[in-house]
């Protein structure tokens, strides 16, 4: 039901009779709403909310025609029938909660995570939403403290089937999130990203590991290689468009460190002389062919999960290695059986290059091409690489530091692998992480060098056992 906004009945003592007691002693604390404005929409006499968001634009958080009928349409856009929970990440103003509920049977959940409490609170004052509140099917959660909302939704997550659950984002309410939450905003866009990207490689994954099962068994194992290059210095190579600018730098590395290429950035060296160490390849798509078609007979040691793409990993004819993603319970327990090591994926194939790097032993590990950003012409790509000519633009796209101290755009999947590698990095204190990408987004806990600078130094060094010796004089990294 709705009121216009000339109507002075109070609603939020009738809603609040819906609510648990924990639920409203969180409301209590909750200050008055002044982040937006409440308006009416003329045509159908619904509310909506304006605010700010990420970007410090203005954002409605439903529709100003009718915010009912754009709830309808979106819920028409998921098959809600096949999932037994339903995770909504945004109240809003209340309109996809009650459309979901409306479109719901009695065995299915719906659980929303109340992501701005002011705003909800303003809704219980606003719009009466007792027959929602008071549905046996539906969960909130709700939490006036970031870090207590983080942990509860953490341990939800952690409980959750993720093959009989649907995540639906209501964006706008994702994108007007406090600052004090956007350690959450990070935690729900990977699980967003990672959800989205299971469900679509899913077929898929699943016929290149049956496909790939010969070869993984008879692969080497990464933990084979553990150790192998102790304290060397690894420039792991990933293709954002900053390659373009120092590629031709790697070839005075020589035999003073090693070099790992993400699949992308193959050809590009290639083209410049320089043959890599390593490769390493993760996705199951058969583009991912492409990347090394015309260089399947480079014998260089090619590190894979079991779920890469099967056509280019049967048409490879160099050394394999094959490791399991740590994340997975099914390839865990494959692995416990076969004995050929874990890997932490981190989503993509350069944070897989990262574990590897440190398992190799490497250190300083050295990043080169890792923009995580978008640069000022659009691409996230170098131009030689298949992706070169795809160009992005920057609207409504967040902003993170770049290494030049300055702001650089970035999309939402590369702001997770950038917040992954820092994650990583923490973990490892006793590593040196150099950023020789010369663009992009800034990585905490790196050293920014120009690759020039890194491998004149890399160039003094001469490596003894487990340690590091100079030539000349002493340098530390």
């Amino acid at each position: 039901m709705e009121r216009g906004l000339s109507n002075l009945d109070d609603y939020y003592k009738k809603n609040l009779e819906r609510l648990c007691q924990r639920t409203r002693s969180e409301l209590v604390k909750v200050k008055v709403f002044t982040r937006g404005q409440v308006i009416e929409c003329k045509k159908s006499g619904c509310i909506t909310v304006k605010m700010k968001d990420l970007q410090g634009g203005e954002i409605l958080l439903h529709s100003k025609y009718d915010p009912q009928k754009e709830a309808e349409r979106i819920v028409r856009g998921y098959s809600l029938e096949f999932y037994k929970e339903i995770i909504l990440v945004g109240f809003g103003c209340g309109y996809l909660v009650e459309t979901i509920l409306q479109k719901m049977d009695d065995s299915q959940k719906l659980v929303v995570v109340v992501v701005n409490i002011d705003v909800f609170k303003e809704m219980l004052k606003t719009r009466d939403l007792r027959q929602a509140l008071g549905d046996k099917r539906l969960k909130l959660i709700v939490n006036n403290r970031s870090d207590q909302l983080i942990n509860e939704i953490a341990k939800f997550l952690g409980k959750i089937d993720r093959d009989k659950t649907k995540m639906i984002m209501h964006n706008p309410s994702v994108k007007t999130m406090q600052d004090d939450l956007i350690k959450l905003r990070d935690i729900l866009e990977r699980i967003d990203i990672n959800k989205k990207s299971h469900e679509m490689q899913k077929g898929k994954v699943r016929s290149n590991a049956e496909e790939n099962m010969e070869i993984v068994v008879a692969s080497n194992a990464i933990i084979e290689y553990r150790g192998r290059h102790i304290n060397k210095p690894i420039f792991i190579i990933a293709a954002g468009p900053s390659l373009d600018k120092n590629i031709t730098e790697l070839k005075k590395i020589g035999k003073k460190g090693i070099i790992i290429a993400v699949g992308t950035a193959v050809k590009p060296l290639l083209n410049k002389g320089i043959k890599p160490d390593y490769i390493v390849s993760i996705d199951a798509h058969e583009a991912i062919y492409k990347q090394l078609e015309g260089n399947l007979n480079l014998g260089v040691p090619l590190l894979f999960i079991p779920s890469v793409n099967s056509k280019m990993l049967r048409a490879y004819k160099g050394p394999k290695i094959v490791a399991f993603p740590d994340k997975d319970p099914y390839y865990v327990k494959l692995e416990t059986d076969l004995n050929k090591g874990l890997i932490k994926t981190g989503g993509s194939v350069a944070t897989t290059a990262l574990d590897f790097a440190n398992q190799l032993g490497g250190n300083p590990l050295i990043f080169v091409g890792q923009d995580l950003a978008i640069s000022d012409k659009g691409q996230t790509h170098a131009k030689t690489t298949a992706r070169g000519e795809d160009r992005y633009s920057i609207k409504n796209l967040r902003t993170v530091d770049g290494v030049d101290g300055k702001k650089v755009y970035t999309l939402t999947n590369l702001y997770m692998y950038l917040r992954w590698f820092e994650s990583y990095i923490k973990e490892y204190p006793k590593i040196k992480f150099i950023d020789a990408t010369e663009g992009g987004a800034k990585i905490a806990g790196t050293e920014i060098m120009s690759l020039e600078d890194v491998i004149d130094k890399v160039r003094t060094l001469t490596i003894v056992g487990a340690r590091i010796n100079l030539k000349e004089k002493y340098f530390c990294f």
